[in-house]
């Protein structure tokens, strides 16, 4: 198999999805050591067989992770099932892996061991702050996977002993594809001035960090890379990010995306000020290529000050707010009494496109001062909405769907149908829209509010 086997993206067998299918519908039933013993048992056994037996479990596990939060749990403590799926260590001084992914990975062999292994396939190697020394580049940097255990290593230091500078090293030496677990005291900057052995920006590379104990600025200054981050973020997540795409599992808190001017985000929830002064960059340095544009969705909502001064310009640049409660102890999300609840909305934004969903029209034009309702052309859900949102969707497990021009949402047990523009509040600036209506190019109902 060419390249990474499952990357977070890449399609699982279909025995294997059969599986993750069936646990999510009859985890409502299970007892708690029937899941114990597929996930802390199971799939960890299964995964030492070979490097895409590992992967493939990895992905499971992963898969169960995220979408458990919509699955009826049957009474069970969805704290308790999610720690079962990834887990943490017992208690000191004997520190042994609890949970199915934190003991799937503590079994991939000693960097140095993967790397001496006779060729033939992708290799897996994990490596320790104890055996940090041992770091070296990969001998396939496609297929390649470096395991970091970031127990022992330091929140902030000028040293590599400094968990955010070892995974730079790392990536600068050529390596592309990072798994990161054991995370403790929540070391901040990690995954912050990336760049490959060139020196230069680091597209290609994936990092997946699995843990409950992440720090500050994580994917700030981000150029490139995919940052899966299976967990809490924290603030300043992020912030002045370029390029690339950061998925954060649970919700992130202050000051995300701040300043940023490129790249994706989907998360469910965020702090005050998400994206304030983001500036979307239109063109690359050449002038003339589009930028990837800086994109984001909530599947909740962000708090206070959201888009606050967002200049991000240009058709590349779009977001959507979903506005969904978190799910219940059954797994089922509604919509909330407003998609947002700030006072402040968009305020002093001077470009950019934001896509509420607001079908019972709660959103009160009070927040939006300074911007106004637009009209969602054909051409502009089929080839630049729906597709981000089914793609987001399918990355999370959310209870969403797109069918042709129609949005479905499942709302607490029955899916809810909806046209897209019915479904959704397009907002853009007024200086946006007085533009537009300059050059003829605005509904006919946003020139007479723009009038007004």
């Amino acid at each position: 198999m060419p390249g990474r086997a499952f990357g977070p993206d890449d399609p699982l067998p279909a025995p294997a999805n059969e599986l993750i299918d069936a646990t999510l519908e009859r985890v409502k039933t299970l007892s708690f050591e029937d899941y114990r013993t597929l996930v802390e048992d199971a799939l960890p056994r299964f995964a030492r067989g070979s490097v895409p037996r590992r992967a493939a479990a990895l992905r499971i596990l992963t898969e169960l992770r995220k979408r458990l939060v919509f699955a009826d749990l049957g009474g069970k403590a969805l704290s308790s099932i999610e720690y079962l799926t990834d887990g943490g260590r017992t208690a000191a001084p004997a520190g042994s892996p609890e949970g199915g992914i934190y003991r799937l990975l503590d079994e991939v062999p000693p960097l140095d061991e993967a790397l001496r292994a006779p060729s033939g396939g992708a290799r897996h190697g994990r490596i320790t702050a104890a055996t940090r020394d041992d770091l070296s580049a990969p001998a396939d940097p496609a297929a390649d996977v470096l395991v970091i255990d970031f127990a022992g290593f330091k929140g902030e230091s000028f040293h590599l002993d400094s968990a955010s500078r070892f995974l730079s090293e790392a990536v600068r030496i050529g390596w592309r594809n990072i798994v990161g677990y054991d995370f403790i005291g929540g070391p901040r900057y990690v995954g912050t001035n990336l760049a490959g052995p060139d020196g230069e920006r680091a597209p290609g590379v994936t990092i997946e960090l699995y843990g409950r104990e992440f720090g500050d600025f994580i994917g700030a200054l981000l150029e490139g890379a995919d940052l899966r981050i299976y967990g809490q973020g924290q603030s300043h997540l992020g912030m002045k990010a370029d390029s690339g795409y950061l998925f954060v599992l649970q919700d992130s808190l202050n000051t995300c995306m701040y300043a940023a001017h490129g790249g994706t985000i989907n998360l469910w929830d965020s702090g005050s000020r998400f994206a304030v002064a983001g500036q979307n960059k239109v063109y690359l340095p050449d002038g003339r290529t589009p930028a990837p544009g800086f994109k984001s969705i909530h599947f909740g909502s962000p708090n206070e000050y959201a888009f606050e001064y967002l200049m991000s310009g240009g058709e590349n640049s779009l977001h959507v707010v979903m506005g969904l409660t978190k799910p219940d102890a059954r797994g089922r999300v509604a919509l909330r009494p407003k998609p947002y609840s700030g006072k402040f909305f968009m305020s002093g934004a001077a470009a950019g496109r934001v896509f509420v969903l607001d079908p019972t029209m709660r959103l009160d034009p009070a927040q939006y001062r300074g911007n106004v309702l637009s009209g969602i052309t054909p051409e502009e859900w089929t080839k630049e909405l729906a597709p981000f949102i089914e793609r987001e969707v399918r990355r999370r497990g959310a209870p969403v769907r797109i069918e042709r021009e129609h949005l479905w949402v499942r709302l607490e047990d029955e899916w809810h149908r909806w046209r897209y523009d019915e479904a959704f509040a397009k907002l853009i600036p007024v200086k946006v829209a007085k533009a537009s209506q300059e050059q003829g190019v605005v509904a006919r109902a946003v020139a007479q509010i723009v009038g007004e």
